[in-house]
């Protein structure tokens, strides 16, 4: 009967340990910053995190959990790459990893 559920329910949500591992993955080393945190009954369900880049321009990984929210719907689980310039506008980004059937797949882009 589990076609009587919304995807979002029958998908495992990572754990917050699984997160931070990507995410310091991605930041290669660099001290990370907590922006926003956001967590439910089901755990962690928004983190943001900010490195300082390369370049002295700040970095975002930005998790987002799969479901519904009062702010909308979310349809997967993953990690966008947010960068940002010295006025901390957007100026870019892209997707880093999807949580996929229980593991974390790297987008390649």
């Amino acid at each position: 009967m589990s076609e009587n559920f919304k995807r979002s329910e029958r998908t495992p949500a990572p754990r917050e340990g699984e997160i931070m591992r990507v995410i310091e993955q991605l930041a290669r080393g660099k001290s990370c910053r907590e922006i926003i945190r956001h967590e439910d009954e089901k755990g962690l369900c928004r983190l943001i995190m900010e490195i300082t880049g390369d370049d002295g321009d700040p970095v975002r990984f930005d998790f987002v959990r799969a479901g519904d929210y009062p702010e909308g719907q979310v349809s997967q689980t993953a990690i966008d790459i947010i960068y940002l310039n010295s006025f901390g506008d957007e100026v870019g980004g892209n997707c880093a990893a999807r949580y996929i059937n229980g593991a974390w797949v790297g987008e390649h882009n």
